[in-house]
């Protein structure tokens, strides 16, 4: 079961939720702006600047046209079909599901 930290009130019924659900309590941390020891100070930042425009996006589509944003389908041992570039090492992998970006997390390259 996909972890989120999200409540009952997160989302009203004139708001479009496009991220459901986290893979992991790391990266909806990085989402909310809390800091998270997991993960290199460095890479937070641009982690959540992914993430935002993955959760402004309204379908995958949205994410194509975006210069530097590196979305690419995922290849060999990422998860998920689809994966945002963080850096040469980091990812932000996802799944789209009912127009929603599901399973979302922020991956290392196995070294």
């Amino acid at each position: 079961m996909p972890f989120s930290l999200r409540g009952a009130q997160h989302a009203t019924k004139s708001e479009s939720v496009v991220i459901a659900s986290f893979a992991d309590e790391k990266t909806e941390r990085i989402f909310r702006r809390w800091q998270s020891r997991k993960l290199p100070t460095g890479i937070q930042k641009r982690a959540r600047d992914k993430l935002l425009l993955l959760d402004n996006a309204t379908c995958e589509r949205d994410l194509r046209p975006v210069p530097g944003l590196r979305h690419e389908p995922s290849a060999g041992d990422w998860p998920g079909p689809w994966r945002l570039r963080i850096s040469k090492r980091w990812s932000l992998c996802f799944e789209w599901q009912d127009g929603s970006a599901r399973a979302v997390q922020i991956v290392a390259r196995p070294r």
